[in-house]
């Protein structure tokens, strides 16, 4: 399959999935709860943290300026208060990932009722959330732990870390597509079957040639080449008019249509990748999908 064939069919792959956002666009609400949850648990640590590593380096600043002699002991306090933020960072990395599955599972649950041809309901879809909360806390757990492994060994390891690093992250994401719609259909609480489920779905459907989810991201590509088009065209203007307001005026609309394009992209995968589930799972193809589209989605291995 050449580029142009790749970019038609995401481009299907997208106006059909955004036609079902069409159909029901409560559906649209959920990625928006979900940042801003996000934001807000983020906000909850860093703020804090941002304060007290202003407070204690203002105070070592002020004891130096004044001529106090900084106690030998700085040094290890800085470094104990390294160990915190890091710490930190991990909770709010395991806290975000916790209630990202928490609204994705909402999320999806929905996505497969508007698919069904049935009504959605964003009440209806955290409610259902709530009563999968062991499954999601598992899967939390075991999702964050693997991430937390790949990015230290990556770290650790240099150049060669990151290669290998990277393909296992890809084998985890790959057996793991089908990890959200698995806790929506089937009330599991162990991770690891919730994982092994969503492999052999895979496998039982399109073989063990399959490398690589692609969804739409291939407009991905048209996108990088209009935002650089962009880039230069905003140069060009700034340098012939000699309009700096122009240039800011022009970033921040640019900025607002990744954002914007981001959020639709992120629409479409979602409900994507439940449309693939159910096919999977039910040999059923959803509508609108057809045949073909359920096969567009996916790097297959040549032999």
């Amino acid at each position: 399959m050449n580029l142009v064939q790749k970019l038609e069919n995401s481009w299907e792959l997208m106006k059909t999935s955004l036609r079902v956002i069409r159909d029901h666009p409560r559906l649209a609400l959920f990625p928006i709860v979900t940042t801003l949850s996000v934001l807000v648990i983020a906000a909850f640590f860093i703020v804090p943290l941002v304060l007290l590593a202003i407070g204690q380096a203002s105070a070592l600043a002020w004891l130096e300026s004044h001529g106090w002699q900084v106690p030998a002991g700085a040094d290890r306090f800085r470094e104990a208060f390294g160990w915190l933020y890091y710490s930190c960072g991990a909770v709010i990395y395991l806290l975000s990932l916790l209630l990202g599955t928490f609204c994705n599972v909402a999320f999806y649950h929905e996505i497969l009722r508007a698919l069904a041809g049935q009504p959605v309901s964003v009440r209806s879809g955290f409610s259902f959330a709530r009563s999968r909360i062991g499954s999601i806390l598992m899967w939390s757990l075991l999702a964050g732990t693997v991430g937390l492994i790949i990015r230290a060994i990556e770290e650790r390891l240099g150049w060669l870390g990151k290669i290998v690093m990277g393909l296992i992250g890809t084998a985890w994401s790959v057996a793991a597509v089908f990890a959200i719609p698995v806790i929506v259909r089937h009330e599991e609480r162990n991770p690891f079957a919730v994982l092994r489920a969503s492999a052999l779905t895979l496998k039982q459907t399109w073989g063990e040639s399959l490398v690589g989810f692609l969804g739409v991201q291939a407009l991905g590509l048209v996108v990088l080449f209009a935002s650089l088009a962009f880039a230069l065209t905003e140069v060009i203007l700034i340098v012939a008019l000699h309009r700096v307001w122009l240039g800011v005026a022009l970033a921040v609309l640019f900025v607002l249509a990744l954002v914007l394009y981001g959020f639709v992209l992120s629409l479409a995968t979602h409900v994507y990748r439940c449309a693939l589930y159910v096919f999977a799972s039910e040999g059923v193809v959803p509508q609108p999908y057809s045949r073909e589209m359920m096969d567009a989605g996916w790097k297959i291995r040549k032999a």
